[in-house]
């Protein structure tokens, strides 16, 4: 496979700050430079960038599946070290953390493409078909998502 390589940094370039903004929405600060570093390296390989016609959402949708593939990892490992941390009784450390995490961020409570939804439309301020295209879903699911995370986050923050 011919990939073109500074067609990809080219566009990298231009977007990295906005792709690396979209990660840590969605994955959070610390693990966002990986996602993006991941999605990158994988569209290297892909016929789709290639024939990409819009290459700053075929970033964004990268990053976004890469974000989905990194929280799925992420919660299994979480699940692992759950149920090894229950065979072995909870430390008052554990006790503690678990206390705190009651007080988590309210966007925690979306699911990844509700947080998505709601990055492109308030942060990068992109219009129902704009965020439609970025993700590959339908106008009418992008308003469904919007209608739900705000629903989740009105209940959430009205507690």
């Amino acid at each position: 496979m011919n990939v073109d390589v500074g067609r990809i940094d080219k566009a990298y370039d231009l977007y990295a700050r906005e792709l690396l903004s979209f990660a840590t929405s969605l994955v959070g600060p610390t693990n966002a430079q990986d996602v993006v570093s991941n999605a990158l390296l994988r569209l290297l390989t892909n016929p789709v960038w290639a024939e990409a016609k819009n290459q700053r959402a075929v970033l964004h949708r990268a990053v976004y599946y890469e974000g989905l593939t990194w929280l799925r990892s992420d919660q299994r490992r979480l699940t692992r070290e759950t149920r090894w941390s229950l065979l072995q009784g909870p430390t008052e450390s554990e006790i503690g953390a678990f206390a705190d995490s009651a007080l988590t961020d309210a966007l925690e409570v979306l699911s990844v493409q509700q947080r998505a939804v709601i990055y492109l439309t308030y942060w990068r301020d992109q219009s129902i078909a704009e965020v439609s295209e970025t993700l590959e879903i339908s106008d009418g699911a992008t308003r469904k998502q919007l209608a739900r995370a705000r629903a989740k986050l009105r209940k959430v923050m009205t507690k």
